[in-house]
């Protein structure tokens, strides 16, 4: 299966599509299945549950704590803390994967930068690919850190608008959420057009 592990729907501030639309796209591209991952809230899963269609949608959030984001995965609750290790607590209590998305972009205020190295023994997984990020070293970096730790790998196109769907994501067998704990699945990824952080900035204000 292919699954894009990053996408904001229109519950984002800056989001714009529906889980109908994200789905419709996936398709066309040949994807199978996305995770949700709005901005600290949790109000797109009332959709997924009336979702009938045969592709795997994952209930997700990123999450702003006082460090920087976390990326939450198969979780059914929201998390309100901004206390990054209180966030991580969260996360486990629900059986939820801990993922840190974007972590060395030095252009994004929300990166966890140099909070990664006191954490980095406490999550499950690293995003080693984001679409938006300006610079690929800051992905490979990452890739570099997950090896180092031995952690599992995530990526997604951290997609706002339609165009940026399904360009980057996982490839798994089986379980994803196996898959990503037992570090037996792959990634794929493109980069997506600078412009990208111009039209999320210009949602944000209007």
């Amino acid at each position: 299966m292919k699954i894009d592990m990053h996408i904001h729907t229109m519950f984002s501030r800056d989001g714009s599509m529906s889980i109908s639309r994200i789905t419709d796209i996936l398709k066309k591209k040949g994807l199978d299945g996305f995770a949700v991952t709005d901005h600290n809230n949790i109000k797109a899963f009332s959709f997924i549950k009336k979702y009938k269609g045969d592709m795997k949608i994952i209930r997700g959030c990123e999450i702003k704590t006082k460090k920087g984001e976390i990326l939450a995965y198969f979780i059914n609750e929201e998390i309100v803390s901004k206390d990054v290790r209180e966030v991580i607590r969260e996360i486990r209590k629900q059986d939820g994967i801990v993922s840190i998305p974007h972590p060395f972009d030095i252009f994004r205020k929300s990166a966890m930068k140099t909070h990664v190295w006191k954490i980095i023994r406490l999550v499950d997984a690293i995003e080693v690919f984001n679409s938006r990020c300006l610079l690929n070293r800051f992905n490979l970096l990452a890739l570099k850190v997950a090896k180092r730790y031995n952690l599992g790998l995530t990526a997604g196109s951290d997609a706002h608008f339609a165009y940026e769907v399904g360009s980057a994501g996982i490839i798994a067998e089986g379980d994803i959420k196996d898959a990503i704990l037992n570090r037996t699945n792959q990634i794929f990824f493109k980069r997506i057009n600078p412009e990208a952080h111009i039209l999320t900035a210009v949602k944000k204000i209007i």
